[in-house]
């Protein structure tokens, strides 16, 4: 019975916190989290300033606001790799015996022995046969795979509808249209379209390649020569990591080949896969894929970011206006 009045008591206290909570909050902004995400807004969601600082007209265009707020949030949150959740055994023996992290997929303890070990050398022993029994089903025809890519759903829709394809993981990130900001789908698309023109006006190019980890390596091209390289984040689009040596050092170079079975370290010298598809050359510093991408990872190639189109262009940065108040940063 005492119990029952404790869980009582505590269910109670917590419909009244959230009642409390949606009672300070703006009621529109109580609606349009539950219409839009399903949820009650947190305390930081119902500060009026993280939507045009406070100041809108219209319902529609609060709702834009708050989509732009949730999206830029999202996009600032840090890409979780698949070995921060992997058993440290698992993810050493990766790292000294295959000079890479493991996928999702080869952390899953029941691919070894079925999760069942007495010792760090059977470990290494389970990982080597499964690579191996692996490496001999891939040589038999597999098919293509790619990085499944998550980011505004507008964003997908815009490009389907302007260009019929779907978006490279750049340009997915909310930043490069107008800094984020958008009041509603029509305009959103306007700044799609003014960001691809801008990279057509520019002569520029962005070629990519899917990488191990689920990141996509990408190369930024003027005038058909690579200027910059960055590793970005299947989720949202952020940048991972900017510039060669730090790509490298990212898992950048771990880079699977379209096909989905060729998988190249860093500093693997001047590797041929089965089929002599795909090549890196001497010293792991570029990386070309069967789709064509041939992306350089050197110590001296730049970075790539995201900014303002006011930036100060000092020397070694380059500024390409995307749209509205935003610019890819070369640095």
């Amino acid at each position: 019975m005492n119990l029952k009045r404790l869980l009582f008591s505590f269910c109670f206290t917590v419909l009244c916190w959230a009642g409390a909570m949606a009672q300070n909050c703006d009621p529109w902004i109580v609606q349009i989290y539950k219409q839009q995400y399903n949820a009650v807004p947190t305390a930081e969601e119902c500060n009026i300033r993280n939507y045009n600082n406070g100041s809108w007209n219209s319902y529609e265009e609060l709702t834009g606001y708050i989509r732009n707020y949730k999206n830029r949030q999202a996009a600032a949150k840090p890409s979780v790799t698949p070995a921060q959740n992997c058993d440290p055994w698992i993810v050493q023996i990766y790292q000294q015996e295959y000079r890479r992290n493991p996928t999702a997929e080869e952390c899953n303890i029941r691919n070894y022995n079925n999760g069942s070990w007495g010792s760090y050398a059977d470990l290494t022993t389970y990982i080597k046969a499964y690579q191996t029994k692996n490496s001999s089903t891939a040589k038999a025809s597999v098919p293509a795979t790619t990085v499944k890519l998550e980011g505004d759903p507008w964003i997908f829709k815009a490009y389907r509808e302007l260009y019929r394809r779907e978006p490279v993981a750049l340009e997915l990130n909310v930043n490069n249209y107008n800094g984020g900001s958008w009041a509603s789908y029509a305009q959103l698309k306007r700044f799609v379209a003014e960001f691809q023109n801008s990279l057509k006006n520019h002569n520029a190019q962005i070629k990519t390649v899917d990488t191990a980890n689920g990141n996509q390596l990408t190369g930024l091209y003027l005038n058909g020569e690579q200027v910059a390289v960055a590793l970005i984040s299947k989720n949202g689009g952020g940048v991972v990591a900017a510039g060669g040596m730090n790509v490298v050092s990212a898992g950048g170079a771990n880079v699977v080949a379209a096909g989905g079975m060729n998988v190249i370290s860093p500093g693997g010298g001047n590797v041929v896969s089965a089929g002599g598809a795909n090549v890196v050359s001497a010293g792991g510093a570029n990386v070309v894929s069967a789709g064509g991408a041939n992306i350089s990872m050197h110590q001296n190639m730049a970075g790539l970011s995201f900014g303002g189109r006011y930036s100060v262009q000092s020397a070694g940065t380059k500024v390409i206006p995307t749209s509205g108040k935003s610019a890819l940063i070369i640095r």
